[in-house]
């Protein structure tokens, strides 16, 4: 049987500091961060500051939740370009000038990422937008090799140098933006670097794409499956991935190859995530992050995948939204697993 969560509403104090947030996005677009106050953001949310400080004890807090709006409207806009087309190109291409338009209209990123407040601010919040940066060069990457999997982009080149390539389409022009006062042009700019790029990975007609040579052959499925779900012959290693043993079930019921505790999101991931739907492309983004810096664990199940199927198990209820098939996707975008197929 499946179990699904009903999208939660949200609360009137996520609301609230969601509007603080996008207040304060926007005093930042048309003065800078130096500029930034409680006071200001209260004039501009239309309540006095002792009502802002309910929702955040400072500045820096008001700073954190607009480094997270960021990273929220980025991942919109790859789920907005998913949504609007098929085509691999087709999708880059309309992200690209998503994110010059969401630079130009309402958040000139450079001025948080390059600000003093960010680069002699808190060790957090440098991590917090190293984050964000992942999380986002992770979504382009994952259009990327949807793409080469399509046959629309060359499947020898790295999915993630692309992406890195593909952000700096904008990044620059976006600076030139701001250094010009607005006379540099980088929707222009964006369109004729665009032509170059896909000129690049492109597979012209005709062409037969050649196989990558780092590229698994066979490529055996990885399969995220609930623990109470029947085991079979076809999952071959059957890996626990949660950090905490499914309740009620006795460790002597699950038929298990190994428990990887250390692959799973870590407490404070999992405590803020509680299977959220409506988190879930940010719980993908901060996950993928923890992966990254610490691959030892996960790289296990590729060797094992190498020789064979392996099948993710996961406790949750919620069989769409957990870390287990999150964790299968962040394997199957995996350079070593280009070609694989996603059970």
């Amino acid at each position: 049987m499946h179990f699904h969560i009903v999208r939660a509403t949200k609360t009137r104090t996520e609301i609230r500091q969601e509007q603080i947030a996008r207040s304060a996005l926007k005093l930042i677009s048309r003065h800078g961060l130096k500029r930034l106050s409680v006071a200001g953001v209260a004039r501009a949310v239309g309540v006095v500051p002792s009502a802002l400080y309910r929702h955040f004890a400072s500045k820096e807090e008001v700073l954190d939740a607009v480094v997270d709006l960021i990273a929220q409207r980025l991942s919109e806009n790859v789920q907005a370009v998913r949504r609007e087309t098929p085509d691999a190109l087709e999708r880059l291409r309309r992200l690209l000038m998503r994110h010059v338009a969401f630079v130009r209209e309402e958040a000139p990123i450079p001025r948080v990422v390059f600000s003093e407040e960010v680069f002699h601010g808190p060790r957090q919040r440098r991590q917090r937008v190293y984050r964000l940066f992942g999380g986002y060069l992770q979504d382009i990457a994952g259009l990327i090799e949807e793409g080469q999997r399509a046959g629309r982009i060359q499947p020898e080149l790295a999915a993630r140098t692309l992406a890195m390539m593909f952000l700096g389409l904008v990044q620059p022009a976006a600076i030139l933006w701001l250094m010009s006062d607005g006379a540099f042009d980088p929707a222009g700019h964006a369109e004729k670097a665009w032509r170059v790029f896909s000129a690049m990975i492109e597979v012209k007609p005709g062409v037969c794409p050649s196989r990558p040579r780092n590229q698994a052959a066979p490529a055996f499925p990885i399969v995220a499956k609930g623990v109470r779900a029947l085991a079979t012959p076809q999952d071959g290693a059957r890996v626990l991935v949660d950090r905490l043993w499914p309740r009620g079930l006795k460790k002597s019921a699950l038929r298990l190859d190994a428990w990887l505790k250390d692959v799973a999101p870590s407490e404070a991931l999992r405590r803020w995530f509680q299977h959220d739907a409506a988190k879930w492309p940010e719980f993908r983004r901060r996950y993928f992050a923890e992966l990254d810096q610490h691959p030892k664990p996960w790289q296990q199940i590729l060797a094992a995948a190498a020789r064979g199927p392996v099948t993710l198990l996961f406790s949750a209820r919620d069989t769409e939204h957990n870390n287990a098939v999150a964790l299968r996707d962040f394997l199957l975008s995996h350079p070593a697993r280009k070609g694989s197929k996603p059970g």
